[in-house]
């Protein structure tokens, strides 16, 4: 079959999921879902407004109980439970997924098959370099990075960090 489909494609474009459906496959709160998937602006009191937006692909609702989470946006929602669930913070998580869509092109970056975590940081392995995809901080390519916290880098890969300002540093 030659040409471009004018057809959705189905991952990314059709709705599948509601959003508490998803959160109860991925086994987080509903509440914790929908600021993934629709971002949230807070007010504290006597304190500036804190904004997030969206990191987990949604779609516009068509009305109340319909389906907004394309099977893209439930894979995503799947890594950001476990890179949560390893103890990785949303705040390195939402620059991380800013800084390899500004510096690769990676759009969903949350559902590559190469993105990783020692636990403490978002990492991304491409072409046998991995980056720390947050600050400009070296760390080693791990080889295998389980459950457990039995980590071992591989002294063969080069080591790689991107910064937030897109630039590379390489480390043989």
């Amino acid at each position: 079959m030659s040409g471009q489909s004018s057809e959705p494609e189905a991952r990314f474009e059709v709705p599948l999921y509601r959003m508490a459906e998803a959160a109860k496959y991925l086994g987080v709160p509903t509440a914790t879902f929908v600021t993934w998937a629709k971002g949230y602006v807070r007010q504290p009191p006597d304190r500036p407004v804190v904004k997030a937006q969206p990191i987990v692909t949604a779609l516009p609702s068509r009305g109340r109980n319909y389906p907004t989470i394309p099977f893209i946006g439930l894979a995503e929602g799947m890594v950001l439970a476990a890179l949560r669930s390893k103890g990785v913070p949303l705040q390195r998580i939402r620059p991380a997924v800013a800084v390899l869509a500004q510096t690769i092109g990676l759009g969903h970056a949350l559902a590559s098959k190469a993105l990783y975590t020692d636990g403490a940081e978002v990492l991304y392995d491409y072409a046998e370099k991995q980056v720390t995809a947050r600050r400009p901080q070296t760390h080693v390519s791990w080889s295998s990075c389980e459950t457990t916290s039995a980590c071992s880098p591989r002294s063969s890969w080069t080591t790689s960090s991107v910064s937030s300002t897109g630039q590379t540093v390489t480390r043989g």
